[in-house]
């Protein structure tokens, strides 16, 4: 029997299971989007280039493992603040 890919539905439900566990758990963030389906020219992309450039470290995406600014992904980039935000994945 052949395994099937998950479709991009199946994602969708199984990252809202996992946001909903870290919520359970305390977390008070929330991946809007999965970095994998974003272009690469987007600002979110770009701050993510800059803030490697800077030093900064930066957060990874549940979903895809990629690299996002900051716990909280939305389409329009925020105002950025020099504030010291916790590493919610160390190593």
């Amino acid at each position: 029997m052949r395994e099937t890919l998950p479709t991009v539905a199946d994602n969708r439900v199984a990252a809202r299971e996992r946001m909903a566990d870290d919520k359970k758990n305390g977390a008070d963030y929330y991946l809007m989007e999965c970095t994998n389906l974003v272009q690469q020219s987007t600002p979110m992309f770009q701050e993510a280039e800059k803030s490697l450039e800077r030093g900064q470290k930066l957060y990874q995406c549940r979903r895809c493992r990629g690299p996002v600014p900051s716990p909280v992904v939305s389409a329009e980039p925020k105002e950025s603040d020099d504030r010291e935000e916790p590493n919610l994945y160390p190593g």
